[in-house]
């Protein structure tokens, strides 16, 4: 609903600001980031059961690694593919001014899969959602090897 009202009043202010416009353009896009993590990978995993290696043939080699706070290790699996459209107006208001604006709809989020493995490479347990929130969880500084 929410994202209907913003659309129509981007419209409202687009079709009343027209005749204004020295400038008016649209794109319409797709990007891919990565692969997609396929739905339902998790499915077969068993924590406590599940190794390292069930989960590479499964999902490909990680895009990020990173140690756990527990010693263990945390890989994390994700991409996105998107796709939509954005307006940009611009209106001048002086001699050597102009104001613009624009809209997207395009929302860059990157979903996957973020997993726990403790030292002896077991998986322990796993988070699915968007990327960017899953590994605040599971972040922390390398330690030193000795």
């Amino acid at each position: 609903m929410a994202s209907f009202r913003n659309l129509s009043m981007a419209l409202v202010v687009i079709c009343t600001s027209l005749p204004l416009c020295s400038c008016l353009s649209g794109n319409l896009g797709r990007t891919e980031h990565y692969e997609l993590v396929p739905p339902h990978s998790s499915a077969s995993w068993v924590a406590g059961q599940t190794t390292l290696q069930d989960c590479l043939s499964q999902l490909g080699a990680p895009i990020d690694v990173w140690e756990s706070p527990t010693g263990g290790s945390v890989m994390a699996w994700y991409g996105s593919d998107i796709s939509g459209w954005s307006l940009t107006m611009s209106v001048p208001v002086g001699q050597a001014l102009s104001a613009s604006a624009s809209y997207s709809d395009i929302q860059d989020v990157d979903r996957g899969v973020v997993l726990f493995f403790d030292p002896g490479w077991v998986l322990t347990t796993w988070s699915e959602g968007e990327i960017a929130e899953l590994v605040r969880e599971g972040r922390r500084r390398p330690s030193v090897v000795e």
